[in-house]
């Protein structure tokens, strides 16, 4: 009879291997923080230098979505980072390999996807602006199915 406990030098690697991937998510969640707190800077700069096309008050819908598109991403962005950091260290191994590549998946579509619906409808016109939306929407459902299921 075989015994099928695996040895301490695969167990590492296995480890080693998963904690290089969360470093890599933990790289794109901090990556994704920084671009969009730049954002913000960009944002507060347009205000303070007074430009129109920024704060004109036909371009009210512009500075809110503009403004929701900043705030949603670094949300994001703050939530990505300890979710998808943490996720290999203190889930069970069987767990890990279910849900970590279908949570890594929806965090990184839905990182870019989500602020950016809001950031270019800043540029659409109203008929562009649902045809956009409804394009959008449907691309982040789809990635978001779980394989599990």
């Amino acid at each position: 009879m075989t015994d099928q406990t695996p040895d301490s030098d695969s167990l590492s690697r296995d480890r080693s291997a998963a904690m290089a991937v969360a470093d890599a998510h933990l790289s794109f969640g901090w990556w994704a923080l920084f671009v969009f707190l730049m954002l913000g800077l960009v944002l507060e700069a347009l205000h303070a230098f007074k430009f129109g096309y920024y704060l004109d008050s036909s371009n009210e819908t512009r500075r809110l979505v503009w403004r929701l598109a900043h705030a949603h991403g670094t949300l994001i962005a703050s939530c990505i980072l300890p979710s998808l950091s943490r996720c290999p260290r203190f889930c069970s191994r069987r767990l890990y390999r279910r849900l970590y590549p279908w949570l890594r998946d929806v965090y990184m579509a839905v990182a870019f996807s989500c602020p950016w619906d809001s950031f270019s409808v800043g540029f659409l016109s109203t008929a562009a602006i649902q045809v956009w939306q409804s394009f959008s929407h449907l691309w982040v459902d789809c990635l978001a199915r779980s394989p599990c299921s």
